[in-house]
C-alpha cells in the first residue's frame, strides 16, 4: 500500500501591530513598540487593556481593539488584542475589493457572490498572508475545528480562487505550497515595503531585521549569534514568516532545543521538512533537503553545534543546492561561508519600553515614578538589557514592588557588574537570575518547575497534569510559572502548551537531578506518552484520523525522550511504542522510529520485540526491500499481541501485491478482514477490501474487484482509507476502460488532502497522469508525473517510484526525449528489478521494442541502454525528474 506524510501542523497566529511613540528624554526618534513577540522565545503574551501607560511622566495611550470589530479575536485565543493595527477596513489587490465588515467582495466594481465559508477562508488567508496556513489552521479559523466533510476544503479554496480570478494553474492569489497548505500571495494595495510585517514584529530590532533580510538574499547561510535570552529565536521567526513569499517549498522552523546535547540533528531536520531519512543512505536525505526551494531555520544550535555544522556543510556542498539556512546559536558554527549577525542587547530606549510593557501586563496599575527612572535604567543595564532577563524581572511586579525587586537583586547579587561583558558573562548572569527566580518560588511551584525538566518540548496542561501528578491545579501552576517568564507559553493552539527554554533548562537540570525525583518522573513520562501514542493510533484508524495524526505530530520530542529512556530501562514500553507508531510511520515515511526499532532489536536479540519487527518491516516495504520486509513481518505475525499480528498481515498483503503474488495477496486480505471483524477495526477492514480488489484487477477480473468495493460500507473509515477505496475504484474502472476512472482518482486526491495524506494523493495523481497520457494530454500527464517523482524522491518511496518511472517512459519518448526514455527503461526493467504487473506488465515489452525501433543508430540505443542499466533507483528518479523539469526551462538565446 502507499501512504504519504501528514503536513506539519505547527501554527503561528497573526499578531496585529500597535504603535506607541514615547518621547523619551534621551532619544528624539520614536520607538516602535509592537505586539508581544517574545512568547515563542519563552515569554508569555498578555493583553494590555485600555488605559494610560506613564513612561517617566509621559502619558502614552494604549487602546484595546473593540470587541466584535473586524479581525477581533476572542479572549483567551492567544491572538494579540492590541489596537492601532493598521488593518484596512477594505482589502484591495488587483481589481478586487474585499470588505470583511460588510462581507462583500467586488471585482472591477461589480459584486461577486461567494458562499460564507469560502468568504471566511479567503479573509483568513489574507489576514495571515505572512505564512502558509495548514489544514488545521483553516479548520480552526473557518470550521471551528469540526470534522471536515469530503472535499469540502478543496471545494471552498476553488470557490475563493474563482471569485478573485485565480485558478489552480496560475495561483497568482492563493498559492498551494506543496505538502504544507495554502498562502495568500497577492500584494495588497495598503501593504508597504520594508516593514516588520506579520505576527512577529519585534521591539528595537528594525535594523537587525533589515540587515538579516539583505544577507539572506545573498548568502546561503546566516547565523544569528548572541547570548541566551537576546531574542534570536523571535528574530528568526520574523524572518521566516516574511521569507515564505520567495520560497516555493515554503519556510521551515526546526527547534533543536528538544534534542539531547551532541545528538544527530539530521532526523529532526528531515522530519520538519517531510523528507524521508533512510539511515543506510543519509546522503539521499541530505540531497533532497538541499534541493528544496526553502528557507530553513536551525534554532538553538549551541548544544548540538558539531552535528548542526556538519549537516549544514553537507547541505551547502550539494552541487545544485537551493535551500537557504538561518541558524541561531550562542557560538559560531564554523562553517565556510557563514555570515554572522550578532544579536546585541536592546538599546536603552527599547529596553525601557519592553520593561514598561511587560510591567503593565504583570500589574495593570503599575506606574513608573520619576524618582525610580534612574534606578530602572541602572537595573536594566545590569540585566544586560536582554529581553529575557527584562521579562523575568518585570514579571516579578505581580508579587513584588519595584523597590523590592531592585533591593532583592542587590542583596542576592544575581548579576555581575562587569564592563564590556562577554557572552559568557551574560550567560552566567542569566543562570544566576534563573536560580534567584527559582529561589523565590513557593515550594509547590519550585517542584513543578524543576520537574518540567522531564519534558523535551512543549506539552499540554493535560499531559503535564498526568506526568507531574498535579491534577486540577496544573493549569494554575503552569500559568503562574509562565507569568513569571520561567516557562514559555503558546496560547495559539486549541489547548495551551508550555515548555522550558533551553536557556532556562541549563541551570535547572542540576536541581532536577539532585532532587531524587528524576528517575520516577522519567518512568511516568514514558508510560504516559506510550499510552497517548496507543490512543492516537486508534484514532488514526477511524473517522477521527485528523485528531490522531495531529496528536502524534505534536508530541514527537516526548516520543523521542520516552523511547530513549524505555530502551534502556523498560524494553516492553519501548516495544509498545513501536507498535503504536507503526501505522503512523508506515503511512507518513517518518523513518526515525525505524532506527529506534533496530536499536531495540540489536540490544538483545533474544528478547521478543514484535513491535520493533513491525516498524522495520514497514520501512523496508516502502523502500522496496521486499524479502527482508516479509521476514520481519512474519516474525511479528507470531506475536501474542493481536494489534501486532494484524499489522503484520497488512504488511504481508502489501508485499505480496508488490511482488505480483496475487494469490498471496487475496489470502492475506482475507486474514485482514477476519481480524478486522474480531477487533472492530475499520482500517483493517478497508485495507483488506482494497488489497483483495486490486489483486482481482491484476488477476483479470476487475468486475469482481469493483463489486467488492461497491458493497463495502465505508462510513466508519478514516479519510485516508476512503481515499484508498476511491483510488482502488479508479484502478478498477481504468482496467475496464470506464471514463469515470479520473473522477475516482480526483476524489481520492481530495480525500487524502483533508488529512494531509499526500502519499495517497500522489499515488492517485500518478494513476490520473497515466489516464491523461492515454487520453493524449501528454503535457499535463508529464507535469503530474514530475510532481509525483519529486514527492517519491523526497519521501524515499522507491516501491511506487519504480512504477512511476515505468509509466513515464512512453510519454517522455513521445515528447521527444528518447535518450532519457531509453535510459529509464533500462534502469527499471530486468531481472534485478521488482516485477511489474497488470496492464503495465503487458505494455512494457512493446514499449521497449518501440523505443528500439525509433532510434536510427543501434549503437546509440545500446549505449543509452547500458548507461541506464547502471543507474540505481534514486539516480533514476533524479534523472527522470530533471528531464521533466527541463521541459519548462527557457529556451537559450
Amino acid at each position: 500500500m502507499q501512504r504519504e506524510p501528514a503536513a506539519s501542523t505547527a501554527r503561528q497566529p497573526q499578531r496585529r501591530l500597535a504603535l506607541i511613540e514615547p518621547a523619551l528624554e534621551h532619544q528624539q526618534a520614536s520607538v516602535e513598540v509592537v505586539a508581544e513577540a517574545w512568547q515563542l522565545q519563552g515569554l508569555v503574551e498578555t493583553e494590555l487593556l485600555g488605559g494610560e501607560l506613564d513612561l517617566a511622566g509621559l502619558e502614552v495611550p494604549i487602546h484595546e481593539r473593540p470587541q466584535g470589530a473586524p479581525g477581533a479575536t476572542p479572549p483567551g485565543s492567544g491572538f494579540c488584542s492590541l489596537a492601532n493595527c493598521k488593518t484596512p477596513a477594505v482589502y484591495r489587490f488587483n481589481d478586487i475589493e474585499i470588505d470583511p465588515a460588510c462581507r462583500e467582495i467586488r471585482r472591477g466594481g461589480v459584486a461577486v457572490h461567494l458562499e460564507p465559508q469560502a468568504f471566511d477562508l479567503l479573509v483568513l488567508l489574507i489576514e495571515h498572508r505572512d505564512r502558509v496556513l495548514a489544514k488545521t489552521d483553516l479548520l480552526d479559523g473557518v470550521w471551528g475545528h469540526r470534522f471536515l466533510s469530503d472535499a469540502n476544503l478543496t471545494t471552498r479554496v476553488k470557490e475563493a480562487r474563482r471569485a478573485v480570478g485565480d485558478d489552480g494553474a496560475s495561483q497568482h492569489t492563493i498559492h498551494n505550497v506543496r505538502g504544507r497548505g495554502y498562502r495568500f500571495v497577492a500584494r495588497l494595495a495598503d501593504d508597504g515595503p520594508a516593514q516588520l510585517a506579520g505576527p512577529l514584529a519585534l521591539i528595537g530590532r528594525e535594523e537587525d531585521y533589515a540587515r538579516v533580510t539583505a544577507a539572506l538574499r545573498a548568502q546561503p547561510l546566516v547565523t544569528l549569534l548572541g547570548p541566551g535570552g537576546a531574542g534570536k529565536t523571535a528574530l528568526a521567526r520574523a524572518m521566516l514568516s516574511n521569507a515564505l513569499l520567495d520560497d516555493v517549498d515554503g519556510g521551515h522552523f526546526v527547534d533543536l532545543s528538544a534534542l539531547e546535547p551532541g545528538a544527530d540533528v539530521l532526523p529532526a531536520v528531515a522530519l520538519a521538512l517531510s523528507v524521508s531519512l533512510d539511515a543506510a543512505r543519509p546522503a539521499t536525505a541530505v540531497s533532497a533537503i538541499a534541493r528544496l526551494d526553502a528557507l530553513v531555520v536551525f534554532d538553538n544550535c549551541e548544544h548540538v553545534v558539531d552535528s548542526a555544522a556538519e549537516l549544514i556543510e553537507r547541505l551547502l556542498a550539494v552541487p545544485d543546492r537551493v535551500v537557504r539556512i538561518l541558524a541561531t546559536s550562542r557560538s559560531r558554527l564554523g562553517v565556510g561561508g557563514e555570515w554572522i549577525h550578532e544579536v546585541a542587547p536592546l538599546d536603552p530606549a527599547s529596553a525601557l519600553v519592553l520593561f514598561a510593557q511587560r510591567a503593565s501586563a504583570a500589574r495593570h496599575d503599575w506606574v513608573l515614578d520619576g524618582n525610580d527612572r534612574e534606578r530602572l535604567d541602572a537595573m536594566l543595564a545590569r540585566l544586560d538589557r536582554l529581553p529575557l532577563t527584562i521579562e523575568m524581572a518585570a514579571a516579578r511586579l505581580g508579587s513584588m514592588t519595584f523597590a523590592d525587586i531592585v533591593d532583592s537583586l542587590d542583596a542576592g547579587a544575581p548579576v555581575l557588574q562587569v564592563s564590556h561583558r562577554s557572552s559568557g558573562h551574560r550567560h552566567r548572569n542569566l543562570d544566576s537570575l534563573v536560580n534567584w527566580s527559582v529561589g523565590l518560588l513557593p515550594d509547590d511551584r519550585r517542584q513543578v518547575f524543576e520537574d518540567c525538566c522531564v519534558f523535551a518540548g512543549a506539552v499540554t496542561v493535560d499531559d503535564a497534569a498526568v506526568v507531574l501528578g498535579t491534577g486540577l491545579t496544573t493549569v494554575v501552576q503552569l500559568a503562574d510559572l509562565a507569568e513569571r517568564s520561567l516557562l514559555a507559553a503558546d496560547l495559539t493552539a486549541t489547548s495551551a502548551r508550555y515548555r522550558l527554554l533551553q536557556t532556562v533548562r541549563s541551570p535547572l537540570t542540576a536541581r532536577f537531578e539532585a532532587s531524587g525525583r528524576a528517575s520516577e518522573m522519567r518512568a511516568r513520562h514514558a508510560r504516559h506518552f506510550a499510552s497517548v501514542a496507543a490512543d492516537a493510533d486508534r484514532r488514526i484508524r477511524c473517522t477521527d484520523e485528523h485528531a490522531g495524526r495531529h496528536r502524534l505530530e505534536g508530541i514527537v520530542p516526548e516520543l523521542r525522550a520516552a523511547q530513549r529512556w524505555a530502551q534502556i530501562n523498560d524494553p516492553e514500553i519501548a516495544d509498545a511504542l513501536c507498535t503504536s507508531l507503526h501505522l503512523f510511520t508506515y503511512s507518513s515515511f517518518w523513518n526515525e522510529p525505524e532506527e529506534w526499532a533496530r536499536a531495540l532489536l540489536a540490544a538483545d536479540p533474544l528478547v521478543p520485540a514484535p513491535g520493533a519487527h513491525l516498524l522495520v518491516a514497514g520501512a523496508e516495504a516502502n523502500r522496496g526491500e521486499l524479502d527482508r520486509a516479509m521476514a520481519h513481518a512474519r516474525t511479528a505475525s507470531t506475536s501474542p499481541d493481536r494489534r501486532v499480528r494484524a499489522a503484520a498481515w497488512e504488511i504481508m498483503a502489501d508485499v505480496a501485491i508488490y511482488s505480483g503474488d496475487y494469490a498471496g495477496t487475496v489470502s492475506a486480505a482475507d486474514e485482514l478482514r477476519e481480524l478486522a471483524a474480531a477487533f472492530e477495526d475499520p482500517h483493517l477492514d478497508a485495507i483488506g477490501v482494497v488489497d483483495h480488489a486490486l489483486a482481482e484487477a491484476f488477476l483479470g477480473d476487475p468486475h469482481l474487484g469493483l463489486e467488492l468495493i461497491e458493497r463495502f460500507d465505508a462510513s466508519q473509515c478514516s479519510p485516508s482509507d476512503r481515499g484508498w477505496l476511491s483510488y482502488t475504484r479508479g484502478e478498477l474502472l481504468s482496467a475496464l476502460a470506464d471514463p469515470a476512472a479520473p473522477d475516482a482518482y480526483v476524489s481520492a486526491i481530495e480525500l487524502a488532502a483533508t488529512v494531509g495524506n499526500y502519499f495517497v494523493a500522489s499515488v492517485a495523481r500518478m494513476s490520473l497522469a497515466t489516464e491523461l497520457s492515454r487520453a493524449g494530454e501528454r503535457d499535463k500527464a508529464l507535469d503530474a508525473y514530475a510532481e509525483c517523482l519529486r514527492g517519491y524522491l523526497r519521501h524515499g518511496n522507491l516501491v511506487h517510484a519504480l512504477t512511476a518511472l515505468r509509466d513515464v517512459v512512453e510519454p517522455l519518448h513521445d515528447s521527444g526525449d528518447t535518450m532519457t526514455a531509453v535510459q529509464l527503461a533500462a534502469a527499471t526493467f530486468g531481472d534485478t528489478r521488482r516485477v511489474s504487473y497488470g496492464a503495465q506488465a503487458e505494455r512494457l515489452p512493446a514499449v521497449i521494442e518501440r523505443l528500439r525501433r525509433s532510434v536510427d543508430d543501434d549503437d546509440s540505443f545500446e549505449q543509452w541502454w547500458a548507461t541506464g542499466a547502471t543507474l540505481g533507483m534514486y539516480d533514476a528518479v533524479r534523472l527522470a525528474a530533471a528531464a521533466l523539469d527541463r521541459r519548462h526551462a527557457p529556451a537559450p538565446d
